[in-house]
């Protein structure tokens, strides 16, 4: 009965991953090493069924380009948007993040609290993952050391957001962290 689990909601690569971390903490090597193995197959049978999806047009920028949209960032005197979120405040540009996502334009053309004070809560959403939405709207990098949780945090809040720009950045980012421990969480 300790073992049991409801596969309910699970898909098959859920299931395996559920029991392949039962099997881990059991100890039981010769069995997880065996599902380890079918969560490989699964891997490989994806690849070489799905076509990959066509590659999204990049263009080249000046490097001093970018780094003018990283101080647009980081100098905070010329931000008139407060984003109140889970841990503290966070500020940007309001156009700038308005032209990113129809959800806060809406917000802050409105004659509602968040027009009327340029200040949007989203008090589920840490400061970390709020943050990283901007930077990658900003300048479409982050900085070394991000986590899974936070970059998560993140492609929520762009698809509430509707920023369909930053949706696609985060999902190949996700994509490129997926790892046996983090498979449950960004799967």
């Amino acid at each position: 009965e300790q073992h049991m689990f409801h596969p309910a909601g699970l898909s098959a690569i859920g299931y395996v991953q559920e029991w392949l971390d039962r099997c881990r903490s059991l100890g039981w090597e010769p069995e997880g090493k065996f599902l380890h193995d079918v969560i490989s197959r699964f891997a490989e049978a994806s690849d070489s069924m799905a076509d990959p999806p066509p590659a999204r047009p990049r263009v080249s920028i000046d490097e001093g380009i970018a780094d003018l949209w990283e101080k647009s960032l980081v100098e905070k005197d010329s931000h008139d948007l407060s984003l109140e979120t889970a841990d503290g405040v966070v500020t940007a540009h309001g156009f700038f993040v308005k032209k990113a996502s129809p959800v806060v334009t809406a917000m802050l053309e409105s004659p509602m609290q968040e027009g009327k004070a340029q200040r949007i809560e989203i008090k589920d959403t840490s400061s970390k993952a709020v943050s990283l939405f901007l930077e990658i709207l900003y300048t479409c990098s982050v900085q070394e050391g991000l986590d899974h949780q936070t970059a998560l945090g993140a492609l929520d809040l762009a698809h509430r957001w509707q920023a369909e720009v930053v949706v696609a950045i985060l999902s190949d980012l996700l994509a490129g962290m997926l790892t046996d421990d983090s498979f449950r969480e960004i799967g």
